[in-house]
């Protein structure tokens, strides 16, 4: 069964949630709800403040004004509540497979006989099983990736936070650790917040796109994204996911106030978005 939106009740809200960084602004005033068992995709320019809202919403930065609400608890400015997942892997290099998984569970103290089963129970659901008593460094990028999704999985929380997790990977293997990922959504009726810089990937992955605007950062525009699930690479050739795809570069590149001018020449001549 996978994950409901229309029926879905309100599982992370923003409020008048602004920043600014001495005397500097950086997100204006943002609001914004996202329903229990949505994927919605954070998309926009780079350094427009896309990782300094998803740091408010991990409790890791105080806004300057609004406040961050998770199932109707305020948790401004405290960590803790959910689950974070940055580009980069930050796997502890003398900590197995195992170990990495349950770290979470080790920063409160001893990792109980359950835990430990129940997290190679998961390398086992997800491919990993042979590779519970590897370090990091024998592993391959897209493995590495997997170990930290499990990681930030065996935290429990009811939202996983996901900064560019695939970034720095290559084509291929990034287009299969989509698919993997959608597919662990799918299965955990999860909730995930998700920023990358790849349009692509954000139709692809996402119930909605947000668009942001160049700082002080607005969400410019949101993007409703009604392909069928469960998705496979084949749709990112249909008309459909194409048609989101440019009305996303459309905004992203033509629309006033985001971009100070159009570097892109390929994107010259397309009219201001709908």
């Amino acid at each position: 069964m996978e994950p409901t939106r229309e029926a879905a009740t309100c599982l992370l809200e923003l409020r008048d949630v602004s920043r600014s960084f001495g005397g500097v602004e950086v997100l204006t005033p943002i609001d914004l709800k996202i329903a229990r068992g949505e994927f919605v995709s954070i998309v926009g320019p780079s350094g427009c403040g896309k990782s300094t809202l998803m740091n408010i919403v991990a409790g890791l930065v105080e806004p300057t004004s609004g406040r961050v609400m998770l199932e109707g608890r305020d948790i401004t400015g405290r960590s803790g509540h959910v689950g974070y997942m940055f580009q980069k892997d930050l796997l502890i290099p003398w900590r197995t497979v195992l170990g990495n998984i349950t770290f979470g569970a080790a920063l409160k103290g001893r990792v109980s006989k359950g835990q430990l089963v129940e997290a190679a129970e998961m390398a086992r659901h997800y491919g990993l099983s042979a590779f519970l008593d590897n370090y990091p460094h024998t592993l391959s990028g897209g493995m590495r990736q997997r170990v930290a999704l499990m990681r930030t999985l065996a935290l429990g929380r009811p939202i996983m936070l996901l900064d560019e997790p695939f970034g720095a990977l290559d084509a291929q293997t990034r287009v299969q650790l989509q698919q993997w990922l959608l597919a662990v959504w799918a299965e955990m009726q999860g909730t995930i917040l998700f920023i990358t810089h790849d349009i692509e990937e954000a139709v692809f992955l996402s119930d909605r796109v947000l668009v942001m605007s160049r700082r002080p950062a607005a969400i410019a525009a949101e993007i409703r994204v009604d392909l069928e699930r469960p998705r496979g690479v084949v749709v990112t050739t249909s008309e459909e996911f194409i048609a989101y795809k440019r009305q996303a570069m459309e905004i992203l590149y033509s629309h006033r106030g985001l971009y100070e001018e159009v570097t892109d020449p390929a994107f010259a001549t397309l009219g201001p978005a709908s």
